[in-house]
């Protein structure tokens, strides 16, 4: 389904998409950065955080050891392949702009 843009643009769901996810993270952001000390407390009674040996200190005492600071690079590595893959999943030129090169 095309949107009110004309075929070979841009669906009106991808348009959606490109004006809502910035402004939903955006407001996660704001929040989180606003209400962080409470968001390190919690996360540190519940052992995602540490309060010892920090490697990478977070604020309010709180931190990353090196076993959290590795599993958070494998988990960032992976959500940077996953964006990729899905990127060039939707930017991929379809059959009929194929033909045209």
């Amino acid at each position: 389904m095309t949107g009110k843009f004309g075929p070979g643009r841009q669906d009106d769901y991808e348009l959606w998409s490109m004006i809502l996810v910035p402004i939903l993270i955006g407001g996660g952001i704001l929040w989180l950065w606003s209400s962080w000390p409470q968001v390190a407390q919690w996360l540190a009674d519940h052992q995602i955080l540490t309060r010892t040996e920090v490697l990478i200190p977070l604020g309010g005492g709180t931190g990353l050891d090196i076993p959290r600071a590795a599993l958070l690079a494998a988990i960032l590595i992976s959500l940077t392949t996953l964006a990729s893959f899905v990127l060039r999943m939707i930017f991929r030129p379809t059959e009929t702009e194929q033909a045209r090169r």
